[in-house]
């Protein structure tokens, strides 16, 4: 089999074997052999250094570059060439993705109502000089609202009895909604309750040089004092 090689203006040869890694976030890894003439290594190692762009990806998948990490391996046959084994990442995306979705039930004793909702494990790339933010994450607000309500005192109506869930009022912290039910004189019956939006939590977090991938848990949680929670009409 005859390898073909590419010779960019440093100096290094590019080889045709390159191998591409896609990762559940959108971050890549691409995979790549260079050669050099031995004796010019310095020249070749300013090129290929730490966290500098990798050469000659000019079709990579990544919108914004391949970045150099971990360092780059070398290797010399005795042919007088010296061998640069070179790793990079990059993104393909800078939005969140979604992994995985459960439902919980959160249970509001105060007024007999169990509430299903989502809880969310996702991923985000972001690079070395951004700052993660709450608006990064886009959340939907088909995922905030309710999956489902019961009423604890109607349990044979609780599917069919929810007719309508509407968010009345909403700030930073809590959301109000007011569910209606049919009871088994088949009165319209309304039952008021509130919920938190998602906790954002950072479980994991792993450093691929330029790029950093967090792994972030959107929990919902039961609001154990409705008295407590301040929330403006």
């Amino acid at each position: 089999m005859i390898t073909i090689y590419e010779k960019n203006e440093a100096g290094l040869v590019q080889s045709g074997d390159r191998s591409i890694s896609a990762f559940p976030s959108g971050l890549i890894r691409i995979d790549q052999l260079f050669q050099g003439k031995t004796g010019e290594e310095l020249t070749h190692r300013q090129i290929l250094g730490y966290g500098l762009i990798m050469p000659g990806q000019t079709d990579s998948p990544a919108f914004d570059g391949i970045y150099i990490f971990p360092e780059v391996q070398e290797s010399k046959d005795g042919t007088g060439f010296t061998k640069y084994q070179c790793s990079g990442y990059g993104r393909t995306t800078s939005n969140f993705r979604e992994i995985s979705r459960n439902q919980i039930t959160i249970p509001i004793p105060q007024n007999g109502v169990s509430v299903i909702v989502y809880n969310i494990v996702g991923t985000i790339v972001k690079r070395r000089t951004e700052v993660l933010i709450i608006d990064d994450l886009n959340i939907d607000d088909s995922l905030l609202n309710p999956i489902f309500v019961s009423y604890l005192n109607f349990p044979l109506y609780e599917f069919q009895s929810v007719n309508e869930i509407n968010a009345t009022t909403r700030n930073p912290i809590v959301r109000k909604y007011q569910a209606f039910f049919n009871t088994e004189n088949l009165e319209l019956t309304s039952v008021t309750f509130y919920l938190q939006d998602p906790s954002v939590t950072i479980t994991a977090q792993r450093n691929f040089g330029e790029f950093t991938e967090y792994e972030i848990l959107l929990e919902r949680k039961a609001i154990e004092a409705i008295e407590a929670i301040e929330v403006t009409e």
